[in-house]
């Protein structure tokens, strides 16, 4: 599999690395001051996936500015998650398209089956 070693966010290179962090609960962290994601080296595919899109996220959120507000306003999250955050995911996925497997496709789309029955329980014809 293909990894990436630096992802765009917001227009800032943020570095990707992969090493021990030495605690099974610890997947990965974000560094604004280094501006570098860490995920764990041992990951299964699906937990990777998960992992770098969270720590992103965390990234985005430090970049927006928003991780250092006293408050967080719920509108802001979604405006920069909207407009830093997916947009930077999307370029990362388009390049390392290994990211995105089966069976993470199958977990999705049982979700969306889970919800369309959900709907026609509540008389809704989706």
């Amino acid at each position: 599999m293909s990894l990436p070693k630096k992802v765009l966010i917001a227009g800032c290179a943020i570095r990707i690395v992969y090493r021990d962090l030495g605690d099974e609960d610890c997947y990965g962290l974000y560094s604004h001051k280094r501006r570098t994601i860490t995920v764990h080296n041992e990951l299964e595919q699906d937990d990777l996936y998960e992992t770098l899109r969270h720590e992103m996220m965390h990234a985005a959120l430090a970049l927006s500015g928003i991780t250092f507000c006293e408050r967080y306003e719920e509108e802001a999250i979604i405006r920069c998650m909207d407009e830093i955050f997916f947009p930077a995911w999307d370029r990362l996925l388009r390049n390392f398209p290994t990211l995105i497997n089966e069976t993470w496709l199958n977990k999705i789309l049982s979700k969306l089956k889970g919800t369309e029955k959900q709907l026609e329980l509540n008389g809704i014809n989706p």
